[in-house]
């Protein structure tokens, strides 16, 4: 432990009751700020800004130069909060990123002091806003590591082998923990005297875990990898905290039981930390915010987690780059920045998230842990098999509007990577890969291409993005029922089969919809402006617009700026001549949704089955209205309720354009909320990965102001059943919104002209005009 400064004093806002708290940002060139806050200030940041970064918005929505400013922006905020000037925050980051690493340094108090700091992003923070105060890209990426001021541990660091451990749910479940343990157990084999491989063992209770860190009669593990999935750790996204809890439960035998039984966050880090290992690596999401800093107050040297969501096939090898090189620099600073720059050489190197490495000593001092030599002979004894390994699992159901709007969306994961030092079996010939989905009938899709194989070791290549099947089969998108197919995936380079394997999937009806994280955000596929029935509907809708507008050469032409009759008013116009239509001339009803079989799925009716049926949900019906909108080139809208579901339109190009460049330029201020689906149901918190899928709270401020404006009119098309007006369905729509937003009901609103220029496209479904 180097220095004075180990924790062993109380810090200055603990004596205070936890008025304050101090953060220390410092480079190795000797720039350094300090940072004292009082009472929540950092929090009015820590929370929104975390929101933002797990929603996804800054990498699918929001270009890079707007990113580094927004992030110099709310650094800025944060700094003059702390009682920094805007000069003296610009001089540090001028030279923070001239030295290229920054540490954190954060007092310890205690288990159960808040740790806003300590969830702050510093590590994203930090390495957008110092590009952006350079104003220059730089190929070396900033490395932010954190200092755990806590009280020095007088009991030595153990010295034995690596230990790798899995917990029953991400074992039982097919999250690719074998192919992990295969890419990592190799640069691990070097830390133990005699290079064996370490084993895996599988943790179903607390006393397992236990007995992995201290095993009987044998030495302790200096280096402890667990691998666990992200439902482990259990998020709770609340007000004011981001909390943990984790399912692992005592030994067998044990007088506790139930929910009591669920050991906390501490007790799990005292037991990782039981017997001060040198390194910690936490493989999962979620995982660098609270427990690995846990376990460094627990004892451990140093511990590995990551802020936000990561990629399950990015994590092997980004651990096992940072083992071989710590094993052989004793650096965790450069290892860090070697496994950094290794993952962004990969193709998928943006799914690796914000990783978080937390110390007990200074990282900016020399390594306080020396490392043992290992002579080349003993390491090459070390059983470490060369190759390829493939991680592959399609998904259980084909859901064609998934495979219509993306590239990859038949693989969970699809992922290839090479292990061994150096890698000579097979060579590195170019992969040939064979995709075939057998739905029953005489074609058979298939998908076949040629690629790359990984070359140097633990680099990986992702073919799941490469795969694009032919969707034009009659079958896939005509059938009415859920189907039993195949998916048949073949890899094979230098005329060797290295891989051949077959799943059985289920083939779901074109038409349904999935309302969960993987398909929720493609609802604009549904939306048909060329269905038959559209035309059919304007074409009685002309008469009724030549009405309103008292004029025989009245037409539908959506938003041109150099006609006459084209504001706000001729726009209203033409939405009102398609609502008289679909009353008056049609006179649809309501009824219920039809049975999907599935949980958070919903069979959608075309345009052309509603109008024969004369008769539609309430989702059905906003995507008939919704259809005729497009067609005539008025954008339209789709809100999603708990539910109920129900369309709206902008008024003018320019209102819509102007309400996404404010979210743009806006840094949210609120947590989101758990999200329910608008089938009625809790489903999991939306990540807001489509940028057309408005869920969070500062883009339901945004949404308000856009109704109240006028740009923005909402419209309940299921008023259609009851002969409603169009000026009282857009009052039930302004109503049901209002009441959605205030009772925390909102699901999401997803604009279809976006969506478009996203590559969401109506799907080309075949009906045969019977009634669905």
């Amino acid at each position: 432990m180097t220095g004075k400064r180990s924790g062993a004093r109380r810090s200055t806002s603990a004596s205070r009751g936890g008025a304050g708290h101090r953060v220390k940002l410092r480079t190795p060139c000797g720039a350094s700020l300090t940072l004292r806050f009082r009472g929540s200030l950092l929090r009015r940041h820590c929370v929104p800004w975390n929101t933002w970064l797990v929603a996804g918005r800054l990498r699918n929505d929001v270009s890079k130069s707007e990113r580094r400013a927004l992030a110099r922006t709310l650094l800025g905020e944060v700094m003059r909060a702390g009682g920094t000037t805007e000069r003296q925050m610009d001089a540090f980051l001028r030279r923070a990123l001239k030295a290229g690493v920054v540490q954190v340094e954060s007092d310890w108090e205690g288990f159960s002091a808040p740790d806003t700091d300590r969830l702050f992003p510093w590590e994203e923070t930090l390495a957008l806003a110092c590009r952006d105060t350079i104003g220059t890209a730089t190929t070396r990426p900033l490395v932010v590591v954190r200092w755990l001021l806590r009280k020095p541990s007088t009991t030595p660091p153990a010295t034995g082998p690596a230990t790798i451990a899995v917990t029953r749910d991400a074992a039982d479940a097919p999250f690719g923990t074998d192919s992990e343990y295969r890419v990592v157990r190799g640069p691990l084999a070097r830390s133990g005297a005699d290079g064996k491989v370490p084993e895996l063992h599988t943790l179903a209770s607390l006393h397992a875990l236990r007995r992995c860190i201290r095993p009987p009669r044998q030495i302790p593990p200096r280096i402890v990898h667990w691998m666990l999935r992200s439902v482990d750790c259990g998020i709770v996204f609340d007000a004011n905290e981001l909390a943990f809890s984790r399912g692992i439960l005592p030994p067998p035998g044990s007088r506790r039981r139930g929910p009591r039984a669920l050991a906390t966050d501490r007790v799990v880090a005292e037991a990782l930390a039981a017997n001060h290992p040198a390194v910690v690596g936490l493989s999962s999401c979620y995982t660098g915010r609270r427990l690995a800093p846990l376990v460094i107050a627990a004892g451990a040297d140093l511990a590995i987690g990551f802020h936000h969501e990561v990629d399950d096939s990015s994590l092997p090898a980004f651990f096992a780059e940072f083992y071989a090189k710590w094993l052989e620099s004793g650096d965790p600073v450069v290892s860090l920045r070697a496994a950094l720059t290794f993952n962004r050489d990969q193709p998928d190197h943006e799914g690796l998230g914000a990783v978080t490495l937390w110390s007990a000593h200074d990282l900016l001092a020399q390594p306080a842990v020396p490392q043992p030599a290992f002579s080349p002979e003993r390491t090459a004894k070390a059983d470490v098999p060369g190759g390829l390994i493939f991680d592959c699992e399609p998904e259980p159901a084909l859901n064609y509007s998934i495979l219509h709007c993306s590239r990859g969306g038949l693989f969970r994961r699809f992922v290839v990577t090479r292990v061994g030092n150096p890698p000579t079996d097979p060579p590195a010939d170019p992969l040939d890969v064979v995709v075939r989905l057998d739905t029953g009938s005489g074609s058979v899709p298939e998908c076949r291409f040629t690629t790359p194989a990984p070359v140097s070791a633990n680099s990986r290549t992702d073919l799941a993005a490469l795969v694009a099947l032919p969707l034009g089969s009659h079958l896939l998108r005509q059938r009415r029922e859920t189907l039993k197919g195949s998916v048949e995936v073949t890899v094979g380079a230098g005329g060797r089969t290295l891989l051949q394997r077959t799943w059985a999937i289920d083939l779901l009806p074109c038409d349904e919809w999935r309302d969960d994280s993987s398909g929720s955000h493609f609802l604009p596929s549904f939306v048909l402006p060329r269905d038959p029935a559209v035309r059919e509907i304007l074409s009685h809708a002309q008469g009724f617009l030549r009405a309103i507008h008292d004029c025989y050469c009245a037409g539908f032409l959506g938003y041109p700026s150099d006609r006459p009759r084209t504001g706000e008013m001729g726009v209203d116009a033409q939405v009102q001549a398609i609502w008289a239509s679909l009353v008056e001339h049609y006179r649809l009803d309501y009824i219920t949704t039809p049975p999907s079989y599935r949980e958070s799925s919903q069979r959608l009716r075309t345009p052309e089955e509603v109008l024969h049926a004369r008769r539609g949900t309430c989702i059905e019906l906003a995507l008939l209205l919704a259809s005729c909108l497009e067609h005539i080139c008025i954008h339209p809208v789709l809100f999603l309720t708990r539910n109920h579901a129900f369309c709206g339109s902008w008024t003018t190009e320019r209102a819509r354009i102007g309400f996404f460049r404010s979210l743009h330029n806006h840094t949210p201020d609120t947590v989101t909320h758990q999200q329910t689906s608008s089938l009625g149901g809790t489903v999991a918190t939306r990540t807001g990965s489509a940028p057309w899928m408005l869920t969070e709270r500062f883009h339901i401020d945004r949404i308000e102001e856009a109704v109240r404006g006028g740009t923005l009119v909402p419209i309940d098309a299921t008023e259609i059943a009851v002969r409603n007006s169009y000026a009282g369905a857009v009052g039930e729509g302004r109503k049901k919104l209002r009441s959605a937003i205030g009772d925390r009901d909102f699901d999401a609103m997803l604009d279809v002209r976006t969506a478009r220029e996203r590559g969401v496209t109506p799907l080309p479904i075949i009906t045969d005009g019977s009634v669905a």
